[in-house]
């Protein structure tokens, strides 16, 4: 309440905002719901108890035997048996913590809430771009992708081969070994595509892509930023660049971009980045790059910390240019739920059904023209 002219007091509106976190589940690390909704815990139905009806018999007791110490020999006729060691042999693993139970990936019958957020097989694309080591591999058991980016493997240069030949033995791939660590990796199935490397450099790997079944050339970029602002500032430089050279051709650019474009893409506390973020800006506007729609986690990233240290942050996405929008406009990407890694993967799917129209609206006063009639019959 406030005083007013008149010496009383009138009410005001006061509008307050507030930061607001959203909850998030314990068991699965899913925002939106807490631990007692998530299908993880809920208990699985107990079968009910079978009734079976058992005659009774007369019980035979067994012989009762001496009792006798495990470690003592003992005489069988005129055959004596001594023990070489003791029966008894203290467990090794007393003093360890109990393992977490192995839940392994059901591919048959009831799928699980991490599966279900996921796009079919039938709404995947025949290009994939997804992130974050090894995480990710799973989701070709039983599609059908043809390209694969891997981000922040951390594999020594001579275990390369040998992890490569394990993954995907039939693909090709291509590891950029002059990066330190060789942060991006790259693959493909030389069956269905030809992947040709343009541009290789610390932050990103660009190549063009013929996909044979379509007859159609195209160019993805697969970026993995640097955690610095001066160091990913080259990575927009290298980006205006190669833009220059897309001009005629779809092209892609897709990762982790290690920044956000907005506050509403950050939800925890974080650092100023007001001049990270305009920096990221001006790139996108200075390529004509636009963004791909998506489905999914909105977050893709997690500091993997509880408590007022807790950070989400939407750090990998998928942009393309107006050639790539004309000739795939139903294309989107899906950022699944991570499992091990602290990113999301995301999966590129191009056979979504054309987006349908807004609501259809008639006024009743077009009823009254005399055309109208004669219009409608």
């Amino acid at each position: 309440m406030i005083p007013d002219e008149d010496g009383g007091e009138s009410p005001c509106k006061v509008d307050v905002e507030y930061e607001w976190i959203p909850p998030k589940c314990k068991s699965c690390t899913t925002l939106g719901y807490s631990a007692k909704e998530c299908v993880l815990n809920k208990p699985k139905p107990a079968n009910p108890p079978i009734a079976v009806y058992v005659p009774k018999v007369g019980t035979l007791q067994e012989p009762t035997m001496p009792e006798r110490s495990r470690n003592q020999p003992w005489k069988d006729g005129d055959t004596t048996y001594v023990p070489s060691r003791p029966t008894h042999m203290p467990d090794r693993n007393m003093n360890r913590p109990p393992s977490a139970p192995v839940v392994e990936k059901q591919r048959e019958g009831r799928e699980s809430p991490r599966d279900a957020a996921g796009p079919s097989r039938e709404e995947r694309g025949k290009a994939l771009v997804i992130y974050n080591t090894f995480d990710a591999l799973h989701l070709l058991d039983d599609t059908d992708e043809q390209f694969l980016g891997l981000l922040e493997t951390r594999v020594r240069i001579n275990n390369v081969s040998h992890i490569q030949a394990f993954l995907l033995p039939q693909w090709q791939w291509f590891v950029d070994y002059g990066s330190s660590g060789n942060r991006i990796w790259i693959a493909w199935d030389e069956n269905f595509i030809d992947v040709d490397v343009v541009e290789c450099g610390t932050q990103f790997i660009h190549c063009h892509v013929n996909i044979r079944a379509i007859h159609e050339s195209i160019a993805i970029t697969i970026i993995y930023g640097a955690n610095e602002l001066v160091e990913r500032r080259a990575l927009w430089g290298s980006m205006e660049t190669i833009a220059m050279q897309c001009t005629n051709i779809p092209w892609l650019v897709g990762g982790d971009f290690n920044t956000v474009r907005d506050l509403s893409e950050i939800c925890g506390v974080s650092g100023d980045i007001r001049m990270a973020m305009e920096d990221f800006n001006t790139c996108i506007q200075n390529t004509g790059l636009l963004p791909l729609p998506m489905q999914g986690e909105w977050y893709t990233w997690h500091n993997c910390s509880a408590g007022p240290r807790n950070l989400w942050k939407r750090l990998d996405r998928m942009l393309i240019n107006d050639r790539w929008m004309d000739r795939f406009p139903t294309s989107y990407y899906s950022c699944l739920t991570p499992r091990t890694s602290d990113h999301s993967p995301m999966v590129l799917c191009g056979n979504r059904q054309q987006q349908l129209g807004g609501m259809f609206r008639f006024d009743n006063y077009l009823a009254l023209s005399p055309e109208f009639m004669p219009s409608v019959q």
